[in-house]
Formats: C-alpha cells, structure tokens, sequence
C-alpha cells in the first residue's frame, strides 16, 4: 500500500499527541519537543533528508521475520533513497447516537473480539462492554471531571473524567464531550478512558480558541429576527424595539401581563430548519405547566427547567453550567441565544444561598451574582455572539422590584415594557410603545426602517391607544416590508 506524505499544512491540523506518534512511527525519538521541532523533523524524515535517529534505551521493538526475498527488497529500497512516510493509524470513530447492540470492527489487519456499544442514558453490564459516554463536562476542585446529561440532572451511569485526561486537552466546564468508557472493578464507576469529540468537533480538529473573557465585545450589527412573516407578536417587537445578535434584552413587566408567552412567541421564531443559532431557555423556579408547555412548542430548543422542588444551590449550579456550556459553544465561532424566566427569581435564589451559606458568600449581593450572568451577553468582533434575553417583574409597589428594576436596567441595551391594563383588557401584546427603547438601532437596520420607526413612535407614541392601532396595522399586512411602505399614508389619515 502506497503510504501518504503529509505536508505541513496537513501537519498544522493534527494535535500534539497524533505529531508525536507519528514520529516515533518513523523511527524517530519526540522527547520534549514542541509541535514546530515535531512537525520540522517529519516533513524531513519524509523527504529523506534525515535519517531518524532510534532511542536506545528500552527494550529493542520485536520485529517479524522476513524472507530472504522481503530483505532484499527493503535494502533495494532503502539504496534507492526513497522517503520513508507515516501512515496514521486511528481508531474507528462511532457515534454517540448509534444503536444499542450493534458490533464493531478496528482497524484491518488485527482481530478483535466484538464489543456491544450502548447508548449513555442506559444502565449497561459491566463485561467486555465499551460505552459511549457524552454529556456536558464539570471541571471539580480536585481537576477531574464528571459529565452531566444535557439538562445536567443526575442520571442512572455517571461519567467520570481522569484529572490528566482533563488537562491533556484543557478541557474546561461546559464542553460538550463524547468518549469511550469502560467500568472500574473496584468501584463500579464509568471512566472516560478516550475522549473522540469535543464541542461537536473530532478530537483531532478541536482547537481551544481564546477564553470567553478574552473575546472583544463590540456593538450589535446584524438583526437577530430574519423571518417576521409567522407572528404578529414578533413583528411588533421588529418594530418597536428590535433585537440585534448580542444584546442584553429586558422583557419587563408586572405579574400577568403575559411576559412568558412573549418570551416563548420570541423563541418560535427563532428555533426554525433554517437558523443556525443555539437556542437554550432557562425557566427559574418554574411550575411543571409551564414547563411542559415550553417543551411542547420548542422542539428544538434546549430547555433547562429547575423546578420549585429542587434545593436552591442545585438549581444555581444547573443555571450556572448552562451559561458555561453557552460561552464554549461562542468559543467555538457559534450564535448562541440564552432564553431566562425570570431575572426576579433569579436574584431569590441567590439570596436564598447566601443567607444559608458559610463564609464564602459573606458580603456578595444577590443582585451582584445575577448580573454576572446577565452581563456575559456581548457580540464579539471575531464574529460569535451571545444573546440574553430574560424577563423581569417589576410592581411598583413591591420594594424588592424596584430594587432588581433598579440594578438592571442600565446593563439592558434593549428594554421592552409590556402594560398590565392592557393585558387586563385583552390586548396581546401588551407594549407600552414609548417606553421601549433599543440602543444603536441605526447599527443593524437599514435607512428606511430606521425612518419608519421614529416617524411612527413620532406620530403615535402619545396615543393612548397606541398599542392597538400598531396591532391593527400589522394586520393589514403581510410582512414588516409592507407596513413600513404604507406607513406614511395611514399615519397621514390617523393624524388628520
């Protein structure tokens, strides 16, 4: 078989571990070198112009007997000169949604005996078994690591991570990881011995790009809504306070006025065949109707709910991890879109740990940890984006409101105020048309809807009945487009 020579641009994408089996491979010795000195000695070996250096310490390789003939012909070759190159062994790769039971062969030429491979979630017999374990990755004090399912609840079969397997790949919390796991004897636990994909990427593709932190925040350029034909609620939105890739988006209104079905209208027209974004919606503290009622319409979404029956600090660190799992996925170059029910209660179940917690926490306001979240939404200028859009109660006559309201509405570079009369009388959605406000609106919208916009809040803003002349107008229209040419002449007849 002809072997393949590999150039350097071939090299530069293959990892440090794979560089020094090649080498050895071809005979010669990696010792402490870095990848440039690993990749140099490769592409030299390969053209001949090195002859590789064996190490001889150890015990000498066994090597199989050859005929008389096999001899002369490896000597012919070797007189001739030709580079000697390195063909890549790798193991099979199987993925994590390949069905129970099935066998698999390794690579040609070595027998093995068929191994059964089962599905992460299922409890499995420990003999001559390999599962396939994936889940979301949380990095302990210690340096190990154990995977969580994706909505990070406790599951049947653990997954552990070895500390020199997490620091082999600088694996950090919130990667997504699929890997082969065998059971311990001793203890029964599951541990990644191999790790095949990392962030949905394969091993030897996946490259660590700059901490979340490092990233350069920029303003919003690029509108988050594309296809505004399907809901009334969301053209609304478009036009009244529209939303852009990075903002910090505050849905705030009082107690049912409709915020959660606004939320959840905003993301049905996210979650579609055609986006590419990375939908995730944390419902806090949330009823069980609720949640059942979000899982119905978003099929596509990843839905975190933590329930008013789990302890506060499990429900922290769940929300917390989902936030981890959303600045690697914006590591990796991806749009991601962070849903959250409610900020109010958010802030409750920080105060809830603090009062009940040790030293550690003593003098950290509630408020101070619920922005930390919030604040991690940014467009980056390398491209990737985080959104957050989170609701948030404000009545008030509630003192506690008004101390949440108070801390978060200058971080919100957009704000949607939703009218608990108009909700009472029947008006969905029930936005208060003046107060809604979007920063840097000429960044991410054309000329013409810029001037639609402002001419319309102009002409109607001090309308009482604002709100239902914008709804009706969206009616009589197919798409954003449409209202915005015939705008001019309806505000024409609505003013005189």
């Amino acid at each position: 078989m002809t072997k393949k020579i590999y150039t350097m641009e071939e090299l530069d994408s293959i990892s440090l571990y794979n560089l020094r089996l090649m080498l050895r491979e071809l005979g010669g010795t990696p010792g402490t070198k870095n990848i440039s000195e690993l990749k140099e000695e490769i592409i030299s070996i390969q053209s001949g112009k090195v002859v590789p250096s064996h190490n001889k310490r150890g015990r000498k390789p066994k090597v199989a007997p050859t005929t008389a003939e096999e001899s002369a012909q490896n000597t012919e070759v070797e007189r001739e000169g030709d580079p000697i190159v390195y063909e890549q062994k790798v193991r099979p790769y199987i993925p994590f949604y390949q069905k129970t039971g099935e066998d698999v062969s390794y690579s040609a030429g070595q027998t093995y005996a068929p191994v059964s491979v089962t599905l992460c979630d299922t409890d499995v017999e420990p003999t001559n078994q390999i599962v396939v374990g994936n889940g979301i990755l949380e990095v302990l004090q210690d340096g190990s690591g154990i995977l969580h399912n994706y909505k990070y609840g406790v599951r049947s079969v653990d997954y552990f991570l070895d500390e020199k397997l997490v620091s082999f790949y600088s694996l950090m919390t919130g990667d997504k990881i699929v890997g082969y796991a065998n059971k311990r004897l001793y203890d029964g636990r599951y541990f990644l011995y191999e790790v095949t994909e990392i962030n949905d990427y394969q091993r030897e593709f996946f490259v660590r790009n700059p901490h979340f932190d490092r990233k350069t925040p920029v303003y919003p350029t690029e509108n988050l809504i594309q296809n505004d034909e399907n809901s009334k609620t969301v053209r609304a939105i478009d036009l009244v306070a529209p939303l852009a890739k990075g903002q910090r988006c505050l849905v705030i209104a009082p107690d049912n006025s409709g915020k959660t079905t606004l939320l959840k209208e905003i993301a049905k027209s996210l979650v579609s065949e055609e986006s590419k974004l990375h939908l995730t919606a944390i419902l806090v503290d949330a009823k069980p109707e609720e949640v059942n009622d979000f899982s119905q319409a978003l099929i596509r979404c990843e839905l975190l709910n933590t329930t008013f029956d789990m302890q506060p600090h499990l429900q922290l660190r769940n929300i917390e991890m989902a936030f981890e799992h959303a600045k690697r996925l914006v590591e990796c170059g991806k749009e991601v879109v962070v849903l959250i029910d409610s900020l109010t209660k958010l802030v409750k179940l920080y105060k809830a740990v603090i009062s009940s917690s040790s030293e550690n926490l003593v003098g950290v306001s509630p408020e101070y940890l619920a922005k930390k979240l919030f604040s991690n939404a940014r467009n980056c200028e390398a491209g990737a984006s985080l959104t957050i859009i989170a609701t948030l109660s404000y009545n008030e006559n509630d003192a506690f409101d008004n101390l949440v309201y108070s801390e978060f509405k200058d971080l919100a570079t957009n704000k949607i105020y939703l009218s608990g009369e108009l909700a009472e009388n029947g008006v969905f959605p029930a936005l208060e048309v003046a107060k809604c406000v979007t920063d840097k609106i000429e960044l991410f919208n054309d000329e013409e809807k810029v001037k639609a916009i402002r001419s319309f809040r102009r002409g109607l803003s001090s309308n009482e009945k604002c709100t239902e002349i914008l709804l009706e107008m969206l009616k009589q229209s197919k798409n954003n487009d449409e209202f915005i040419r015939k705008l001019p002449s309806w505000l024409k007849a609505i003013l005189e």
